[in-house]
């Protein structure tokens, strides 16, 4: 998982990326059953560190709640 905070001073804006990378495979043969990246890019309200803690606290959750959907989906 990784995240990223991006500032542009030009034009006052920032914003949160967060991206996860994930794999399943089966445990006997190790193959690769099914992989796929999440990412979620949210606009930060309040340009201070709180406000870009808020916003990455929303983009996990965002990326979590679909890692959920499609492992269900996968799993099936």
């Amino acid at each position: 998982c990784s995240s990223d905070l991006y500032f542009t001073d030009s034009d006052g804006k920032s914003y949160v990326i967060v991206s996860l990378d994930m794999a399943l495979f089966d445990a006997e043969t190790v193959k690769s059953l099914s992989s796929r990246n999440f990412t979620k890019r949210v606009e930060v309200m309040d340009l201070n560190a709180q406000g870009g803690v808020k916003a990455l606290n929303l983009g996990l959750a965002v990326v979590l709640e679909e890692t959920n959907k499609w492992l269900s989906e996968v799993c099936k």
